[in-house]
């Protein structure tokens, strides 16, 4: 198990992860974040708004960046033409 934190960046600007959370590797890691950026945007959208423009970082306990996770890059938009 490793720790790794999920600092999420958007309009509103930085919120920090002070716990971080134990996964059992980075493939878990990106998961986790995915499903939490999916999370924020159903809250958002229950408010009617759909803001793409944030992302959770994704970072080892060693301080190292694993990965940033663009929200946009969580979903994918059907347009309505379709």
């Amino acid at each position: 198990m490793q720790l790794y934190y999920f600092h999420v960046h958007d309009g509103n600007g930085a919120l920090l992860d002070p716990e971080g959370t134990n996964l059992r590797d980075d493939d878990a890691a990106l998961r986790t974040a995915i499903g939490f950026v999916r999370s924020l945007l159903c809250e958002d959208l229950a408010k009617g708004l759909l803001d793409l423009r944030g992302r959770i970082d994704v970072v080892r306990s060693t301080g190292e960046l694993l990965r940033a996770v663009p929200f946009a890059d969580c979903i994918r938009v059907v347009p309505h033409d379709v």
